[in-house]
């Protein structure tokens, strides 16, 4: 699937690592492909520690939303709740 540009896979290791990498990171350096596969329908699954992580994680995409999708705050948030209630954003946590 990551061939044929169906499937793309970023890690984040903050444990194994003096230099930290953390998902919300990756979300940021990442913000214009990610806008792009949300709009186009996509579905993002995250994985990962369920201590911070999940708050970070969305306060990253209400970035991206803002930054790059021209979204106001409200908007947002919305697309943002939107994405989780109908499955298109994914979050295992442990």
């Amino acid at each position: 699937m990551a061939e044929d540009g169906k499937l793309s896979l970023y890690c984040a290791f903050s444990r194994d690592q003096d230099d930290k990498i953390y998902v919300q990171h990756k979300i940021s350096e990442h913000g214009n492909y990610l806008w792009k596969l949300i709009k186009d329908g996509g579905y993002i699954f995250i994985s990962g520690n369920s201590k911070n992580m999940p708050d970070n994680v969305r306060d990253a995409f209400k970035d991206v939303f803002c930054e790059i999708g021209g979204l106001n705050e409200k908007e947002s948030k919305d697309k943002l709740q939107m994405l989780e209630r109908t499955g298109r954003l994914q979050m295992e946590t442990w």
